[in-house]
């Protein structure tokens, strides 16, 4: 009796483990057929705001949702805007960077941060940050006015900052990001 327990148990165990394997085989023909033609949307439960795509890496964009024009990035903007800064001005490990003496320019940059009711860092006429504080500010504080003043200090105006971060980005292959005429994406 203990035998045949045995080998029905495994038996048993044989079969459940065929059928539960494969009933987890995933069947690639609904994506490939979604890969092949780009006229067949998706079945998906998109969100209901923002945008949203589906990309390959062979047939690129396959399906958008939503609205796709730009939109202002915010803190990604940032991020880029960093970038620019260190390759314009770059930092070596453990170094602090020039001292930047900041100036009524800067505070009238915060002021209107301030209205706008966006992140800021709170700056005075003749404070004087290193290049790596003013970095972690932007990075840290999500610093609107911080992220202008860095880039104009870096470049000489929003403008020319503008334009480099353009080249930039482009350079990186992202040519569909466009960086707009301020620092902080707002």
């Amino acid at each position: 009796i203990a035998i045949v327990v045995i080998v029905v148990g495994a038996t048993g165990a044989v079969a459940f483990l065929q059928w539960f394997s494969s009933t987890r085989e995933i069947q690639p023909t609904a994506l490939s057929n979604l890969v092949e033609s780009k006229a067949v949307s998706p079945d998906l439960s998109w969100p209901d705001y923002g945008q949203s795509s589906i990309a390959t890496e062979n047939q690129g964009i396959v399906a958008t949702h939503g609205d796709q024009t730009p939109h202002p990035t915010a803190s990604t903007a940032k991020v880029i805007a960093v970038l620019a800064i260190l390759e314009k001005k770059p930092l070596k490990l453990g170094e602090q960077g020039s001292t930047l003496t900041l100036t009524e320019a800067d505070v009238a940059l915060y002021n209107n941060y301030v209205a706008k009711n966006v992140s800021n860092t709170q700056v005075s006429d003749g404070l004087e940050l290193t290049e790596y504080q003013a970095l972690q500010s932007i990075l840290l504080a999500s610093s609107d006015n911080m992220a202008d003043s860095l880039a104009i200090w870096a470049f000489g105006s929003l403008e020319e900052y503008s334009k480099y971060a353009n080249d930039m980005v482009e350079r990186y292959g992202a040519t569909q990001t466009t960086i707009g005429n301020d620092a902080s994406g707002f």
